[in-house]
């Protein structure tokens, strides 16, 4: 229902502007509602990890329109995944208010490598996977210089040389300006040129036509990118002719060029944005004019039917009247088409209203006054960490503010994105970005077709998931006998929730709100239809590759250095959240029957147990639900036999009930064969034994969960690899870590950070988003007291 109420939407504000209505229009409300998207991001204590290290974050899920916290959301899941795309470590935090914190222990045996932290709400799964938060970071391990294994050496080679192909494997791609090129309308074209890692590079060269001439000339100008212009002529086609830096020469052919249509252009300038629409139709009709639409998240800014417009039209925006962040203009044609579309960033203000003042120091401590010059008294909006180095550390590369405003909102990853934030040089950078990058937050043209697709994770349920897969046995998939009954059963609670597999072996139960470690009970029946094979708990729920290999990452240590030697390799071990469940088959004997029959896999002489005592077992009665063994009988007692299905005693009722297809095979004991089952085997007995193991039996698997996670609290002990710390001088070690700062009345508060007694640098990051949407980051570095007079 959403799709076609968002529809309705789209085609009214059209009917809007037909009528002479030339206004902005809000449409936000229908957004929050009914497609609310969500940002989130992790502000990590560092950059960099060693083996032994806690990697320490504050964690902020907002609204991807108004950037406010997101109090309606509960549950977040954090995740990290080593060099080879292994999950090796995940938290479910609650998220009160839109924030929450936690911590990963990072093992001593941790490899070094390539990691990244991901990190998502259940909602943003049932968009693109480009939502999720995403931050590389590279841990270390000193020991790892003197002992590694096979594996561990053989991994690193492998990854080195991938590293290695792509770095030298180039390419280029063209963006002509909004959309296709119209003949006789000069165009901009902007150009992209990566190695395969996406990382930036530098060619040069020049477009010609198919005279021979040359039109134009191309070179990057900032991390590969570049652009020129063209006025593409009838009846010529262009080629580009670029010098990649190996210095090979490759020819490209410039294409997607139209007879008749419309161009968009984007100029900016410090005070204004200037969108201009030029068009080849010289007759002005209902079918050749246009709509123009200038929106960001969700909120029309300006929306213009193009009616009795000489072209070229512009349309001048003031900056300061513009939502910061990325915008997108839009021109659709009569029939509500996009036709060209052009993204343009608005950088938000410099802030500047953070105050550090050292106040006080001792050998022990340093005494840091903050000041927050407007500040809001949401004390859980802001967290600081400070970091201790020997030396000058690389300049990020990215935080929350560039990750807010610019490369949350695109696709493809932004190499060094606090670049397009230096207010030098931001207008020639930035435009050269969205010249190139793709809009991921939707696309009007999938709200005009009705192209959304049906939401499988609601914001209407509270709490975490407990989610997993039974995988059914190579048999039961041949028979298409895969459902399975599923219960989960807290134990100390005593609470009970129920659920059946899809037709995949899915299953989920909902709502749970422990914290810390519980205990629960999971038990599958229905095992009569099918056997399952494993159980798998908290699969990825999202496709990862073996490897992310791109402009972040570094290369491996392919073995040890000087005195190193290689350490035997272990196997590797089954993940805890993986069990298999298949078992052999183990019949027992209960000595020589005095009649046996065996059936085969689809076996269709009989329909149940009763036709099969009735027309093929000698010496047995069947009596409505009664079975009797023919011989002597008891006066006082039941005539009933004694009937076992895989040791599990059933009723005569429920054993003629059972389909043939189920059992592979049933004995027959009489007189005194019948004797090794004692006194209740003095009526004889009936044995069978199921063919996919057992058919009353319930696989019941008890585990500790992780609930919501409870994050520990940075103290000075939490100080590590001290000496670590002093021997190796690359090592920058946390020292603080506050996830929620706490100010007074005035926006103050003071820093009490531990001193070592070695000069060091001290890094004081803040960072945070308070009830407003406002978006902070402040830094501060300075030596330590030792450096001061």
């Amino acid at each position: 229902m959403f799709k076609t109420v968002l529809s309705i939407m789209f085609l009214i504000s059209f009917l809007q502007i037909s009528a002479g209505e030339e206004k902005s229009v809000n449409i936000r409300e229908a957004f929050e509602s009914l497609l609310p998207q969500q940002k989130v991001y992790l502000h990590l204590d560092k950059q960099e990890y060693y083996a032994g290290d806690i990697l320490w974050f504050k964690a902020y899920v907002i609204k991807s329109d108004t950037h406010k916290p997101d109090a309606a959301e509960t549950t977040l899941f954090v995740e990290i995944f080593n060099t080879n795309g292994t999950l090796i470590g995940k938290k479910i935090l609650h998220t009160e208010n839109g924030y929450a914190s936690g911590d990963f222990s990072l093992p001593d045996s941790v490899n070094s490598g390539n990691h990244y932290i991901r990190a998502y709400t259940s909602w943003m799964l049932n968009f693109h996977e480009d939502f999720i938060f995403e931050k590389f970071f590279f841990v270390n391990n000193p020991i790892e210089t003197k002992i590694i294994n096979r594996r561990e050496a053989r991994s690193n080679r492998r990854i080195n040389r991938e590293l290695e192909k792509r770095e030298e494997q180039f390419r280029i791609a063209f963006f002509p300006e909004g959309g296709p090129m119209i003949y006789g309308i000069e165009s901009r074209i902007a150009f992209h040129a990566t190695n395969e890692l996406g990382e930036g590079i530098l060619v040069e060269g020049y477009v010609s036509n198919s005279a021979g001439e040359e039109v134009a000339l191309l070179k990057t100008s900032f991390q590969g990118k570049g652009t020129f212009t063209l006025m593409p002529a009838e009846n010529l086609k262009y080629n580009a002719h670029v010098v990649f830096p190996d210095g090979k020469r490759k020819t490209f052919p410039i294409r997607d060029v139209r007879h008749k249509g419309h161009t968009l252009r984007v100029e900016t300038s410090k005070e204004q944005v200037k969108v201009i629409v030029n068009s080849s139709f010289h007759e002005q009709n209902s079918q050749n004019n246009p709509y123009l639409v200038i929106h960001n998240h969700g909120q029309v800014q300006n929306m213009i039917q193009l009616e009795n417009k000489e072209y070229p039209f512009s349309l001048s925006l003031n900056k300061d009247e513009l939502t910061p962040g990325i915008s997108v203009a839009t021109l659709f044609n009569a029939s509500a088409e996009v036709i060209a579309e052009r993204l343009f960033f608005i950088p938000p203000p410099l802030n500047t209203n953070v105050k550090f003042e050292l106040e006080k120091y001792s050998e022990e401590f340093i005494d840091l006054k903050i000041h927050f010059e407007e500040f809001t008294r949401d004390t859980a909006a802001y967290s600081v960490s400070v970091v201790a180095a020997s030396r000058n550390i690389e300049i990020p590369s990215e935080n929350i503010i560039s990750n807010i405003f610019l490369s949350s909102d695109l696709i493809q990853p932004v190499q060094n994105p606090l670049s397009y934030f230096d207010h030098n040089n931001n207008l020639h950078r930035s435009d050269l970005l969205m010249m190139v990058s793709a809009w991921k937050r939707f696309r009007w043209s999938d709200l005009a077709s009705d192209k959304l697709e049906e939401l499988k994770y609601s914001r209407e349920s509270k709490g975490f998931p407990i989610y997993g897969i039974i995988t059914p046995t190579e048999a039961a998939l041949r028979t298409d006998n895969t459902d399975f009954d599923v219960s989960l059963s807290l134990v100390e609670e005593g609470r009970i929730f129920r659920t059946r597999t899809d037709n995949k072996g899915h299953f989920s139960f909902n709502g749970f709100e422990e914290h810390g470690d519980f205990k629960a009970e999971i038990s599958i029946s229905g095992i009569q239809k099918s056997t399952p094979k494993a159980l798998e708990l908290f699969p990825d729920r999202i496709q990862e590759e073996e490897q992310k290999l791109n402009f972040h990452s570094r290369r491996l240590l392919p073995r040890g250095t000087a005195g190193w030697r290689f350490r035997r390799s272990g196997q590797p071990k089954d993940s805890d959240r993986y069990i298999k469940l298949e078992k052999e088959s183990s019949k027992k004997s209960y000595g020589r029957p005095d009649q046996t029959l065996y059936f085969r896999e689809n076996d269709t002489r009989f329909q149940n147990m009763r036709e099969v005592l009735t027309r093929s077992v000698s010496g047995v009665q069947v009596d409505g639900n009664s079975i009797i063994i023919r011989g002597k009988g008891s006066i006082f007692f039941s005539n009933q036999p004694l009937i076992l299905v895989d040791g599990v005693q059933y009723s005569s009722a429920q054993f003629l009930q059972l389909s043939v297809m189920d059992i592979s095979s049933i004995e027959i004991f009489k007189g005194p064969n019948a004797s090794i089952f004692g006194v209740r085997g003095s009526n004889g007995a009936i044995v069978a034994f199921s063919r996919r193991g057992s058919i009353s039996e319930r696989i019941i698997i008890n585990y500790i969960m992780d609930g919501y996670y409870i994050p520990r609290r940075f103290t000075s002990s939490e100080a590590q690899l001290k000496k670590l710390f002093f021997e190796d001088e690359n090592y920058t070690q946390t020292i603080l870590f506050h996830p929620f700062l706490n100010l007074n009345n005035q926006g103050k508060t003071t820093l009490r950070i531990p001193m070592k007694q070695e000069p060091v640098l001290l890094i004081i990051t803040i960072e945070g988003i308070d009830s407003d949407g406002n978006v902070i980051h402040a830094t501060h570095e300075f030596e330590s007291p030792k450096a001061f007079p």
